[in-house]
């Protein structure tokens, strides 16, 4: 919006055109940039420790990254998801913070998934395939969401009532 803003003004263009030029920012831009690029790479090494499964150095480097850059859904998806691997939030109260890295990142197929999980946990299967299923329209390579899909499909289909011959034939 502050972009779009920017460059529709012409004066507001022109400024930041001059600026660019000049090479002339802010100590504030430069602070919010090295903030930005320093809560990324908190968010990669708490997103290695997770993949370790060192759950207490990842929950320490994705609290870094959340608390520097909050406006990202996926850091706070990530940092919420090893909460609740510590037992230090059950899922039930996990889930508003799902939706909301969801509403701040809604393409974002971790938190999704996480969501799934969170729906799974309730009992609630619908809204669990309905996250799941997200998820992988998201992001293929969540294996975890593929299977979780499957799943929920299979015992859907176990579910379902038997016809009469069916019934007859012992099936």
């Amino acid at each position: 919006n502050e972009a779009y803003a920017t460059l529709s003004d012409q004066g507001k263009r022109d400024q930041f055109l001059k600026e660019r030029k000049e090479g002339v920012h802010s100590v504030e831009d430069r602070a919010k940039a090295l903030r930005i690029v320093e809560a990324d790479m908190a968010f990669r090494r708490g997103e290695v420790y997770l993949k370790k499964n060192d759950l207490q150095n990842a929950l320490r480097e994705l609290a870094e990254a959340t608390e520097k850059n909050p406006q990202d859904g996926e850091f706070l998806a990530y940092h919420t998801w090893t909460k609740v691997c510590l037992n230090q939030l059950k899922h039930a109260d996990a889930k508003p913070l799902f939706m909301q890295a969801l509403k701040l990142a809604p393409k974002c197929g971790r938190a999704h998934y996480y969501m799934g999980i969170c729906y799974k946990e309730e009992n609630d299967l619908d809204r669990a395939l309905n996250s799941f299923q997200k998820a992988v329209q998201n992001d293929q390579r969540l294996i975890e969401a593929e299977r979780e899909v499957r799943l929920i499909n299979m015992r859907k289909q176990e579910k379902k009532p038997k016809g009469f011959f069916d019934k007859l034939r012992g099936r």
